[in-house]
């Protein structure tokens, strides 16, 4: 009997050795972006740039957009529309903007003067 309690005690002791190993990884996706992306402004020159994210995790409070405008000549200007369309940064320069949950197709709008040269680069995160 003693033997029986014993291999218990170890086999409870192992499974939560391998429990906090999965445990740990847990929120891992939390982590990772949910877009990363950059536009060359020499291409925004002519024609406006844009690209698409989605947020399809409800679970989420709401997403935080870091922006870097690197102008190197001319200027820029980055648009971020959300799910439903509606225009909820812009802007010229390097910014942040923390803002609500909304799921679905999310675009972002790059445009530059027609000297414009450099770089705009964006992160979108989970908040």
């Amino acid at each position: 009997m003693r033997w029986a309690t014993a291999l218990v005690v170890v086999a409870v002791v192992l499974a939560g050795c391998g429990a906090k190993a999965s445990r740990d990884d847990l929120f891992g996706y939390m982590k990772k972006p949910l877009f990363a992306s950059g536009f060359p402004l020499e291409d925004a020159r002519a024609a406006p740039q844009s690209q698409q994210f989605f947020v399809e995790d409800g679970s989420m409070a709401g997403v935080i957009i870091y922006v870097w405008v690197n102008a190197t000549a001319g200027s820029a200007t980055v648009q971020v529309y959300n799910a439903h369309g509606d225009e909820v940064v812009h802007t010229t320069q390097t910014t942040s903007a923390s803002l609500p949950l909304d799921l679905g197709a999310w675009k972002i709008v790059v445009s530059g003067t027609p000297d414009a040269a450099g770089r705009v680069d964006l992160l979108v995160t989970r908040r």
